[in-house]
C-alpha cells in the first residue's frame, strides 16, 4: 500500500506496464476446475455493486462473500490458514479488519485512526497481521503490526506503511516503506522486530516494497523502484543488494515472492507493445507472461505448495470486465465473480482432506 494515497479501500489498479524481453510460457490452458487433492483459497474483492465493493474470498472455486453490510465498501488482501481455521484480513470502510471463519474483527484503538491490513500470517499458535494506520495525533501514517490482536506501532518517521509480513521463530520482519526526513520522499526498507533496514541507497528516489520472504539467513524482499524518467522499476533486493528486473523504459512492478528450493519466483505486471499490462512472473531474474496481452491482466499474489507455483490475480475479458483468477504451474484458473473491478489480493493453498 502507497501510505501517502492511502484511502483505506485499495481498489485494484490496473496498470499499464513494460515490455521486456522475456521467456513464455507455452501455450497454458483454461479452466474452472479446481485441484482436489488441495484446497485452494483466494481472497479479494468484487464489484461495484450498487457502487460498493465487497470483500470476497474463494475455496476450491467457490465464492463466499464476506462482507454482510451490502452498502459498504470492504476489501479482503491476505490469507492465512491454521488448522480447521480461515483468517483474512483487509479493510471495511476505514478499519482494520480480519475475518475469522467469515466473522468479521475490528481493529479499533478507540481514537478514530484508520487502519487497514495488508498481510496475515500464522507463527505457531500466534495470529499475526500487519498494516498502516492513520495517526489522527500527528496525521501521519505508522506501519502497524498486531499479534494476537495486541497492536504495535513503528515509528520510523512521519510516514510509514507495510504491506507485508514473516515471522521465523522470535523474529518479525515487515516490509513496506516510509518518508525519508531529509528528502520528503518514500522510500523502502523493511523492520526486523522494529529496527528499519534500509534498502533505497538514493533517498532522493521513491521506491516501495509489496513482498518479502526468507529463506535460510536470506531476506528477499520485492517491489518497485523508479527510473530518473518517472517510471516504475520492477526490483527485488536480496540481503539488502538491489536487483533491478526492467530498464525504466517503460512501468513495471512486483508486488509478491517466494522461494522453493534454489528458485526465486516473483509475480507482478509487465507491460507489451500495445501498453496493456500483463500479468507476469519471474524465476531466478527471467520473465514469462502468464496471459497473451489482448486485454489487461496482472498479478498480486502467490503461492508455493509441495512443487507448484500459484500466482493470483485478474485477468480482463472482451467486454471489459475483470475476472478473478489464480494460476497453477501457468495454467489459468477462473473465478466467479466477475464484475468490472475483480482481482484476487492473496492466495494460500493446503493439502486435501
Amino acid at each position: 500500500m502507497n501510505f501517502k494515497n492511502l484511502t483505506l479501500l485499495v481498489l485494484v489498479a490496473i496498470f499499464a506496464f513494460p515490455a521486456c524481453k522475456k521467456g513464455t510460457t507455452p501455450n497454458p490452458a483454461t479452466s474452472n476446475k479446481t485441484d482436489t487433492t488441495t484446497h485452494v483459497y483466494a481472497v479479494g474483492l468484487i464489484g461495484p455493486h450498487s457502487n460498493k465493493y465487497h470483500a470476497t474470498y474463494w475455496k476450491d472455486g467457490v465464492i463466499v462473500n464476506l462482507t454482510v453490510d451490502t452498502t459498504i465498501n470492504s476489501q479482503a488482501s491476505s490469507i492465512a490458514v491454521n488448522g480447521a481455521d480461515v483468517y483474512i484480513g483487509g479493510v471495511t470502510v476505514n478499519m482494520a479488519t480480519y475475518w475469522k471463519n467469515g466473522n468479521p474483527v475490528f481493529f479499533n484503538d478507540g481514537n478514530g485512526n484508520s487502519a487497514a491490513i495488508g498481510a496475515v500470517t500464522f507463527s505457531g499458535t500466534d495470529f499475526y497481521a500487519t498494516g498502516t494506520r492513520i495517526d489522527i495525533g500527528d496525521n501521519g501514517h505508522a506501519a502497524t503490526y498486531w499479534k494476537n490482536g495486541i497492536q504495535t506501532e513503528i515509528k520510523t518517521s512521519i510516514n510509514q506503511g507495510s504491506d507485508a509480513i514473516s515471522v521465523q521463530g522470535n523474529d518479525i520482519y515487515i516490509a513496506g516503506g516510509y518518508t525519508n526526513s531529509s528528502t520528503n520522499v518514500e522510500i523502502t526498507g523493511y523492520w526486523k522486530n522494529g529496527v528499519l533496514q534500509n534498502l533505497q541507497a538514493d533517498p532522493t528516489s521513491m521506491s516501495y516494497a509489496y513482498g518479502i520472504a526468507i529463506a535460510g539467513s536470506d531476506v528477499y524482499v520485492c517491489g518497485n523502484t523508479t527510473a530518473p524518467n518517472g517510471n516504475n522499476i520492477a526490483t527485488y533486493w536480496k540481503n539488502g543488494i538491489a536487483v533491478n528486473l526492467t530498464d525504466g523504459s517503460t512501468p513495471a512492478i512486483i508486488y509478491c515472492i517466494g522461494v522453493l528450493g534454489a528458485d526465486v519466483y516473483m509475480g507482478g505486471i509487465k507491460n507489451i507493445a500495445n501498453g496493456k499490462g500483463v500479468a507476469t512472473y519471474w524465476k531466478n531474474g527471467v520473465a514469462y507472461s502468464l496471459a497473451d496481452g489482448s486485454t489487461y491482466s496482472g498479478v498480486r499474489a502467490m503461492a508455493v505448495y509441495g512443487n507448484n507455483i500459484y500466482f493470483a490475480g485478474y485477468l480482463g475479458d472482451v467486454a471489459g470486465n475483470y475476472i478473478p483468477v489464480y494460476w497453477k504451474n501457468g495454467a489459468v484458473v477462473n473465478l466467479p465473480g466477475t464484475t468490472p473491478i475483480s482481482s484476487v489480493y492473496g492466495i494460500t493453498v493446503t493439502g486435501g482432506n
